[in-house]
């Protein structure tokens, strides 16, 4: 769960405590506006075009969450750990 929560405040650029759809895009280096649209949509529960912290933990804890974020955070971490 720490690993999710430092992910968060990674992705939350401007370090408001809220994901933008922007953000989200650029952090986990998602490939088009539309995957980062669909994840946005799926994360963002109450729809008020911001992800909270506890939002994100939620989603990203969620079995069913699994198979869709497999790859995109994946991808983050692999990425993250080759740049140090």
């Amino acid at each position: 769960m720490e690993n999710l929560k430092a992910l968060f405040l990674e992705i939350d650029v401007n370090n408001d405590g809220m994901i933008s759809l922007s953000e989200l895009k650029v952090g986990l280096k998602l490939s088009s506006l539309e995957e980062a649209e669909e994840l946005f949509a799926m994360i963002d529960d109450n729809e008020d075009r911001r992800i909270t912290c506890d939002e994100f933990l939620a989603f990203m804890s969620d079995p069913s969450a699994e198979f869709f974020m497999q790859g995109s955070v994946q991808a983050h971490i692999l990425n993250k750990d080759s740049d140090e």
